[in-house]
């Protein structure tokens, strides 16, 4: 691959509120770092989401019922079991649709034909297909700017396994130090017309520069972020640094109780960290405020807590594999050095990665440089303190 010289930076917003947490909006900035300036630029997404309660190994790539809907520019995506659809497709199973939605761009308008398009392409999931396989082809597909046809029998459900590309552009020029910006939306919806409409509300929040949000006249949640050891929230007061106000949390079917008083600093923001949490269980949070006329509650929010991830070895991924680069799949309980060996029956080692700068979490790696280990039963073996987990792979040619 030749280098483009490209820099790129992706935010994230979202709400939790009057439909918005249906919405993950995603806003990209694309700067030119090289040494000449770029033409006739598209930026695309892949959008095969293939989402669903399903195993590893679970057929559910060929069970994807794919749309698209140009007013809105939304593509979205379906668990469907079999054809004909929608009566075959046991919709109940995975109740929701998702989708991936062009807001827009800057420099430009995404809404006026003459100025940028959209690409939507699918093909049948072929890994190493020959008119995929080098970057003149990709590049020729993101900017046909057209939408294919979604009802051929390789994409339909059951007979295909589609793979899918959603493009905007083209960008004439963008000139070393400059930047574009391009707006998408995750969206889903328990029908068809539901995730519509929030795909509507999202376009309406983009084309206001995200400024028409309601907010409290005392206290607006900002955001609030649950990991294994300690809740993190975020409120926002026009009152400045004069608020102040008690954190309060409970448990589904449970009691409020009072954590701790907070003020806010001198732009009015107002954080709070909970560590008195347990992992696997859901919180409602709210801030009490004393007025006149009595105690008000603003900033209400739930969250889940994960549950911290623990030492295991799932192996290699798929098992059989086949030869050449491996995969391998495990999690691991903390940062202290761990270890990833594969051995052949008699015990010799084959293979060895230290994998505990990875840090806690479940993590998929590929074992570059294993191409030597020849077809034939191994042992893989995960260590990590006084801690061992070994299983059975076989690998194929």
């Amino acid at each position: 691959h030749r280098p483009l010289g490209v820099q790129v930076r992706q935010e994230s917003y979202s709400w939790s509120f009057f439909g918005y947490e249906h919405i993950l909006f995603l806003h990209e900035v694309i700067r030119n770092v090289g040494s000449a300036a770029l033409t006739d630029a598209w930026v695309g997404f892949y959008t095969e989401f293939a989402s669903g309660r399903a195993p590893y190994h679970s057929p559910w790539f060929s069970r994807k019922w794919i749309a698209y809907d140009a007013g809105p520019r939304l593509f979205r995506e379906h668990y469907c079991l079999s054809q004909p659809i929608p009566a075959g497709c046991n919709l109940t199973y995975v109740r929701c649709w998702i989708g991936l939605e062009v807001l827009g761009v800057r420099p430009g308008n995404v809404a006026d034909p003459g100025d940028k398009r959209v690409t939507v392409a699918a093909w049948s999931y072929a890994p190493g297909d020959p008119v995929r396989d080098e970057d003149v082809e990709r590049y020729a597909i993101m900017s046909a700017g057209t939408v294919q046809n979604l009802t051929t029998p390789d994409l339909l459900p059951a007979t295909g396994d589609p793979v899918e590309l959603v493009a905007v552009g083209p960008f004439a020029q963008i000139a070393i130090g400059d930047s574009i910006e391009v707006d998408v939306a995750l969206v889903g919806g328990t029908e068809a017309p539901d995730i519509q409409s929030h795909a509507q509300l999202a376009q309406r929040l983009y084309d206001s520069h995200y400024q028409i949000l309601p907010t409290s006249t005392v206290l607006s949640l900002v955001s609030a972020r649950a990991e294994p050891e300690h809740v993190r929230l975020v409120w926002r007061s026009p009152l400045g640094p004069s608020f102040t106000g008690t954190v309060e949390r409970r448990e589904e079917r449970g009691e409020w109780v009072a954590l701790a008083d907070v003020t806010a600093d001198g732009t009015g923001t107002v954080e709070f960290e909970d560590s008195t949490i347990r992992g696997g269980t859901r919180y409602e949070y709210r801030v009490g405020v004393r007025q006149d006329e009595g105690t008000s509650f603003f900033g209400e929010v739930w969250v889940e807590v994960p549950r911290a991830p623990g030492f295991g070895l799932r192996g290699l991924l798929p098992n059989p594999a086949s030869a050449g680069d491996l995969v391998a799949s495990f999690s691991l309980a903390g940062g202290e050095p761990a270890t990833f060996e594969i051995l052949d029956v008699g015990g010799r080692r084959l293979l060895s990665r230290e994998v505990g700068g990875l840090g806690a979490g479940n993590h998929v790696i590929r074992l570059a440089g294993s191409g030597g280990i020849a077809p034939g039963t191994y042992i893989v073996r995960l260590t990590q303190g006084g801690r061992s987990a070994t299983s059975r792979a076989v690998i194929l040619r």
